[in-house]
């Protein structure tokens, strides 16, 4: 499975969050961006983390608390933005497998030098 290509799938019929998929050492976090005026301004994000350490999928607390607390006219996350991270998390934690091989695909240490 194309771990990239499943979570476009996921997220294929959300029309209101932009995706941002980071990949470094140990993880692979999917940043949903609340942002349905589509103004690109980031300040709406809710990180979905698969840590290898952890063998699991997270919403990193510090991280999302301090959007958060800096957007205070924020409402809340609703039952739609739910629905959508829960799939997001039950794909991550039962593909764990496929997420840590595309983690070291794009690590420094298997890279080819020329």
């Amino acid at each position: 499975m194309d771990v990239l290509s499943d979570i476009r799938s996921i997220v294929r019929d959300d029309k209101r969050h932009n995706i941002k998929i980071y990949v470094e050492s140990g993880s692979l976090t999917v940043y949903l961006d609340d942002d349905p005026a589509n103004l690109y301004q980031e300040e709406y994000l809710i990180p979905i983390k698969y840590d290898v350490d952890l063998g699991c999928c997270i919403i990193p607390f510090h991280e999302f608390s301090n959007i958060y607390h800096s957007n205070s006219n924020l409402a809340g996350i609703d039952v739609e933005e739910i629905e959508l991270i829960h799939n997001i998390m039950y794909y991550m934690n039962n593909h764990g497998e496929e997420i840590e091989k595309l983690i070291k695909e794009f690590a420094w240490s298997n890279r080819e030098t020329r």
